[in-house]
């Protein structure tokens, strides 16, 4: 590994290990998930001109959420594209998402199905268009995944979760954590509903997760929000990808192999998987660009992650 892999692999383990924390036994309890890294890390709009990584143009109307979305990919390429659903679509995504349930009682991981595979129609149109952008530019495939994976890494972190926000901190704090009670007394975190990006999202039933055609509405979302919200557009691109849970958090899996290829993967009828943080862009001096396909950390474990959307 060269100095700036070793550099990128130590940011990449700062994030994972923000990210680990206890959850509960039950989908229909709190679930905490974590924040992957500072705000100041994150790309967010910094002006009112056209063509600005992180600038968000809302759009709406009285039919349809729409945003004009830019962003950037890990080559510094700038893309402009139109994030938009239909209200309705919204609307039923929200009473969908109410029957999540867990998918065994030994594996407390909710069933990424239920809002994954219904209500997803702004998805195909998303999915289209990307397929156009990437044959505008003349992509390889591994580009325009990257393109496609950039375009939610750029959407500043919104930590999601399920009950009120005093209970689930007494829940965290009773397994031992802090984060969450840290992440909302923090200033830069407040307040916590917001238009768009940042803050806190509560009572978000029962797995603390939004659907997929939820977080297009508002683009506020943490971990297994944006891996399913991944799922059901990079599909419709095309691609074979699932979504991983391990230890407190949720993961993008991809068969797009990676540039290391020692990079850790986990095997799911008979394919190899490769691991891709969601939460976060980074863009530093010395570490380059990223979270890409396969960074993790020196330590990741590979076996502690299962395969819960495919």
């Amino acid at each position: 590994m060269n100095k700036n892999n070793s550099k990128a692999t130590s940011f990449i383990t700062c994030l994972i290990c923000l990210c680990v924390f206890a959850t509960t036994s039950s989908c229909n309890k709190p679930r905490p998930k974590k924040k992957k890294q500072d705000s100041q890390d994150l790309v967010v709009p910094t002006s009112a001109s056209q063509n600005i990584p992180g600038k968000a143009i809302n759009i709406s109307d009285s039919l349809y959420f729409a945003y004009q979305w830019t962003w950037s990919d890990y080559l510094g390429n700038i893309y402009t594209d139109t994030i938009k659903v239909s209200r309705e679509e919204v609307r039923k995504a929200g009473e969908q998402r109410l029957k999540i349930t867990a998918i065994s009682p030994t594996f407390p991981m909710p069933n990424y199905a239920t809002i994954a595979n219904a209500h997803v129609d702004f998805a195909q149109s998303l999915a289209s268009k990307l397929k156009s952008t990437a044959k505008q530019r003349s992509l390889s495939a591994d580009q325009a995944l990257d393109m496609a994976v950039c375009m939610v890494q750029n959407i500043p972190y919104t930590l999601v979760h399920n009950g009120s926000h005093s209970l689930i901190e007494e829940i965290e704090i009773k397994s031992g954590g802090s984060f969450i009670k840290q992440y909302h007394s923090d200033p830069t975190n407040t307040p916590m509903e917001r238009e768009l990006f940042g803050g806190c999202e509560s009572h978000v039933e029962p797995c603390g997760v939004y659907a997929p055609a939820e977080f297009a509405s508002r683009l506020r979302g943490d971990c297994d929000t944006r891996t399913v919200f991944l799922f059901v557009v990079l599909k419709g691109m095309g691609f074979d990808v699932a979504v991983v849970n391990g230890p407190g958090h949720s993961m993008l899996a991809t068969t797009q192999v990676p540039v290391n290829p020692a990079a850790p993967f986990i095997i799911h009828h008979g394919m190899k998987y490769y691991f891709w943080e969601t939460t976060v862009f980074y863009n530093q001096p010395g570490l380059g660009t990223g979270p890409r396909n396969g960074d993790t950390p020196r330590d990741f474990n590979a076996s502690q992650w299962n395969v819960v959307l495919i």
